[in-house]
């Protein structure tokens, strides 16, 4: 397989901490030219920031992440200047961007009311293997992907938890925007149930302060569960439907698909088909 062309990402990842000890911002290197995707600058913690992070403590004590602009919407909270802005904010692996992804976006823009979908692309992913596709492939096929629909934006971050991403975008949106983070069923049932915080009630709390969940239908329909303390923030978690045809569609899906030499047109963007093609991605050796 053919790794495509590379892209320095600056120093290595640095605890909140860490950077809060040394913001002084990181020069980036050079990127090559050939390669597609071109990202803005490692956006730096503030001094004010950096002291929120340390005295926060607990759950966020080191939430000083930083961000990085992959695709600004055109018709988005930016250029339109909403009272009330709305933004939609999915994150994931994105190896590869699927059509099931699009669809989330999609139903959350017109069921939830929003102004603007960020697609968030975490350095390191929290629970998951390195992909095989790099962060930089996965950032270009990103970027053909959510290019596709105006109100639609994309970044990376170098945090992967839903915390450590609020903190992160927040900055860059106004301050009265409302935030909703979209995700599959699977992955809420894992928030609101399974995942092994220390207090759950506490976790969930400090969740539900700064956002709201849409949860998308994946395979068959979201229900609310009944277990305390999630049952308590049922007026902030909204059912999404999608089309059922595209409930089903998982990025292991597709490139499960492509090392079989199957075709994958009915699970992704053509933007992003094509990208796979030229560089090789998920043939298998």
């Amino acid at each position: 397989m053919r790794s495509g062309p590379q892209l320095s990402w600056g120093p290595p990842v640095r605890t909140g901490s860490e950077r809060c000890r040394n913001s002084k911002p990181a020069v980036p290197a050079a990127q090559p030219e050939s390669f597609a995707v071109a990202l803005s600058p490692w956006v730096q913690p503030s001094r004010i920031a950096c002291a929120a992070a340390r005295s926060a403590g607990g759950i966020l004590e080191a939430v000083a992440q930083t961000f990085r602009w992959i695709h600004r919407a055109p018709q988005g909270i930016g250029a339109l200047s909403p009272l009330a802005p709305r933004l939609g904010v999915l994150s994931g692996t994105f190896n590869p961007p699927t059509r099931g992804h699009l669809a989330i976006g999609t139903a959350a823009l017109e069921q939830l009311a929003l102004h603007e979908v960020l697609f968030v692309l975490p350095e390191q992913p929290p629970h998951r293997q390195v992909p095989e596709a790099s962060l930089e492939q996965r950032a270009e096929m990103l970027r053909a992907a959510v290019a596709t629909e105006p109100r639609f934006s994309a970044a990376v971050t170098q945090g992967g938890l839903l915390l450590d991403i609020h903190e992160a975008i927040r900055t860059h949106y106004p301050a009265e925007t409302k935030f909703f983070f979209l995700v599959g069923r699977d992955a809420a049932e894992r928030i609101l149930l399974h995942w092994p915080y220390a207090d759950p009630a506490r976790a969930l709390a400090e969740m539900f302060a700064r956002f709201e969940l849409g949860v998308a239908d994946r395979q068959g329909p979201f229900r609310l569960p009944s277990d305390v303390p999630a049952a308590a923030y049922a007026p902030r978690i909204h059912r999404l439907q999608i089309p059922v045809a595209l409930e089903t569609i998982s990025a292991s899906q597709v490139r499960e698909r492509i090392a079989r030499g199957e075709p994958v047109a009915d699970l992704l963007p053509d933007e992003v088909a094509a990208l796979i093609r030229r560089h090789g991605l998920y043939r298998s050796s």
